[in-house]
């Protein structure tokens, strides 16, 4: 694409172009890895005038980032974050309108960013989102799962029905983070969506999901003993210093409270310059200690 070759030569004479063409893309699968990193690069600047080209990465539909080094992917919902999170905060007012637009993969995408920034102003949205039953319904679905929003359980369970089996996978998602926040309605509903299932990555999902549940499977951080405010800070300030890391994960998700989350997703926003399998796995998980740590909010 014309977009990525003004980054090979001739860099600030081409970039107005580039933007302009980045912004009336329509297509990302085919050229991903380079869309990626052209978004990426975008985004670091945190220049809102430079969003409608940035939001290209919001058109990916299936593919994944992969690093051969590491044999790794990074599937399309966390590629999406890598790129928006660089913004921070300050993209939401930007992202709402997209769950309204005319893509359902567009809308899909916006709804896995706001997920990843447990954003729950646009909850009503994304609640309607589940029964338009298209790519945007399963984004809609993991969101509402990160943000933990229980009240939705009647419609996502619909969801558990749709003609999409990706659709069906999130919406398995969601029940089980229903389920692990106390729902006793998760479960017999993602044991019933199993028998029907005939999808292999939604069964996989539903019975890692099931297995879990029945298990009584509690968070890995409780009961360790939460650590005061001095060592909190040490561990955090240690965990910044290694791009995330070197931390102990469980401590943290065990003392860490909503005073902290600016620097906690300062150290997620690290792992994601980490391209790695290992910087991988860290993001994952400081967005489970900072899920966790929202959720105190509640």
């Amino acid at each position: 694409m014309a977009a990525g070759a003004l980054y090979e030569s001739e860099k600030e004479k081409g970039e107005p172009f580039a933007i302009w063409a980045m912004a009336r893309s329509t297509t990302v699968d085919s050229w991903f890895e380079e869309s990626f990193e052209l978004t990426k690069y975008l985004a670091a600047r945190r220049e809102p005038r430079l969003l409608p080209a940035v939001f290209l990465i919001l058109r990916v539909r299936e593919a994944s980032l992969f690093l051969d080094l590491h044999s790794w992917y990074i599937p399309p919902n966390d590629c999406v974050f890598y790129v928006l999170g660089a913004y921070g905060r300050d993209v939401l007012p930007y992202l709402f309108p997209m769950l309204d637009h005319a893509d359902p993969f567009v809308r899909r995408n916006a709804a896995f960013a706001l997920a990843y920034f447990g954003d729950e102003t646009a909850k009503a949205r994304l609640i309607e989102m589940l029964a338009m039953d298209d790519a945007g319904s399963g984004g809609a679905a993991f969101a509402l799962g990160e943000i933990g929003a229980v009240e939705a359980l009647k419609p996502v369970e619909r969801l558990l029905k749709s003609r999409d089996a990706m659709n069906r996978l999130w919406a398995a998602y969601a029940l089980f983070e229903f389920g692990m926040l106390g729902s006793k309605e998760a479960l017999p509903l993602l044991k019933a969506a199993l028998e029907r299932e005939n999808d292999k990555n939604a069964r996989r999902e539903m019975e890692g999901d099931i297995e879990i549940l029945e298990d009584g499977a509690k968070p890995t951080h409780e009961g360790v003993d939460p650590a005061d405010k001095e060592k909190l800070k040490k561990l955090l300030d240690e965990a910044e210093e290694s791009d995330g890391l070197r931390s102990s994960m469980d401590l943290i998700a065990a003392s860490a409270r909503p005073e902290n989350l600016e620097q906690l997703e300062r150290i997620r926003q690290k792992t994601m310059n980490v391209p790695s399998n290992l910087g991988h796995k860290k993001f994952r998980a400081w967005s489970y200690v900072i899920k966790t740590v929202r959720r105190q909010k509640r």
